[in-house]
């Protein structure tokens, strides 16, 4: 499925920003039944697609707010249940525990990095798809406009 904004998806439809329901149903109705694949005349199935990608995009619904829990107003562990506190015992501790929290301090880094890099690449492949869409709508504009 194609992500687009939704101006893009207005502007595939040919409806202006303001529109309501019943318009961007009209309007999608009536450039689905011009280029549904299974139309002889003018069926176009990559038209076809553009106009259904933009249809779900303006008619999505907003995702339900999730509920989480409250939070428990017990206290689990350390002195409260009359356990030693969570302090060192030794030097050999503290080294020990000093030593694996540079360890993982890196591999967060690292992962941080990873994730820096990975979401660079969906901003690049959303811009590249943003452009693509843009070329599609000018290319139906103009497919319309012809006839």
């Amino acid at each position: 499925m194609l992500r687009m904004t939704y101006e893009q998806a207005c502007s595939v439809l040919g409806v202006p920003l303001t529109a309501r329901e019943a318009e961007i149903k009209a309007a999608h109705r009536r450039l689905v039944k011009k280029f549904h694949p299974d139309n002889g005349q003018s069926g176009n199935e990559k038209a076809y697609e553009l106009v259904q990608a933009a249809y779900e995009c303006l008619s999505a619904r907003p995702a339900e707010v999730p509920v989480f829990p409250k939070p428990s107003s017990k206290v689990v562990g350390g002195a409260a249940c009359g356990k030693k506190s969570y302090g060192y015992q030794s030097k050999k501790e503290r080294e020990r525990f000093e030593k694996n929290y540079v360890k993982q301090q890196a591999e967060k880094k690292e992962r941080f990095e990873r994730k820096v890099d990975q979401f660079k690449l969906r901003e690049e492949e959303k811009k590249n798809e943003a452009i693509y869409v843009e070329r599609a709508a000018e290319i139906l504009r103009m497919m319309l406009e012809q006839e």
